[in-house]
């Protein structure tokens, strides 16, 4: 669907839509007494449709559950949480099942695309909804979650991201690295010393958080005891007036600190691309050839 889409619209005769690589199938094909727009409007309808309902249906609902106890509560140090995976050599530990199983997940969605096939630019936008669908659940739970504010919390939740970020490189996403960098800046947040001369290092390990989401990580800090000071409300009210002076162009103090749940972009499926498929092998979907039967 998303291939015909940009078929119709390399096929219409648009100037925009040309390009030298396939000037020899657009003029062989251009649609010389047709309006394409209609059926390429109902094109991107049902490739937009089917995109949101494969994301909601069939990825989320399986990712979700598995975002707090795989990278926000797992103790990777915890022997007891260590699985010995089947076939593997004898005493060889692996994760914790929760982010085991979230592998495995991310595994069978890419192996599933790869079947289809995606192209390279669809798998880039799928797993970029997948990082900031991660990004999302994890950080705003974060930030309702006092108990996970501490220093062995932030050493704990930058592991287990890191071992995410493992697996979007390995699989050639490095870019989405991007995407989860404020739930890495948290956690260096949770690790870094929280006195008046570390305050101006808060602006760099931080660059991806709002003043806001800074100073409610703080408020919900929870020092370990006998081993760091407690941050003092005088302390927080420090960090907020130097933070917002460096960032005074930018930013009010005001910001929301939750990340709004807006991952999805199907339009980025939607942007143009040249394709140099022949018009007579393109299987036409039955939807489409029902809905262009009725105009």
């Amino acid at each position: 669907m998303r291939r015909l889409n940009h078929l119709l619209s390399q096929y219409s005769g648009s100037s925009q839509f040309s390009t030298p690589a396939v000037e020899h199938l657009i003029e062989k094909y251009k649609f010389h007494r047709t309006n394409p727009q209609i059926i390429l409007s109902h094109c991107q309808w049902q490739v937009s449709n089917i995109y949101k309902n494969l994301f909601h249906e069939c990825i989320a609902p399986r990712i979700c559950p598995l975002l707090v106890p795989a990278l926000l509560e797992f103790k990777s140090d915890d022997v007891n949480k260590c699985i010995t995976k089947r076939g593997a050599k004898k005493g060889k530990k692996f994760e914790d099942k929760h982010m085991e199983m979230l592998i495995h997940h991310l595994d069978t969605v890419h192996n599933a695309a790869m079947i289809v096939p995606f192209d390279a630019k669809a798998m880039q936008c799928l797993f970029s909804d997948i990082a900031k669908l991660i990004l999302t659940v994890s950080f705003n739970e974060l930030m309702f979650r006092r108990d996970l504010c501490n220093l062995r919390s932030g050493v704990r939740i930058k592991h287990n991201v890191c071992v995410l970020v493992q697996w979007f490189r390995k699989h050639q996403f490095v870019q989405i690295e991007i995407i989860l960098q404020p739930l890495l800046q948290v956690a260096n947040l949770l690790q870094a010393r929280k006195t008046v001369a570390d305050i101006q290092g808060f602006n760099e390990i931080c660059s991806s958080l709002k003043v806001s989401q800074i100073i409610n990580v703080l408020r919900h800090y929870s020092p370990i005891r006998d081993y760091e000071p407690k941050v003092s409300a005088s302390f927080i009210c420090n960090v907020k007036q130097k933070l917002l002076a460096l960032r005074k162009e930018t930013e009010t103090g005001n910001e929301p600190t939750i990340i709004p749940e807006n991952y999805l972009n199907a339009n980025d499926l939607l942007n143009f691309e040249p394709c140099d498929v022949d018009l007579k092998t393109v299987e036409i979907p039955a939807s489409v050839e029902a809905y262009a039967a009725k105009i």
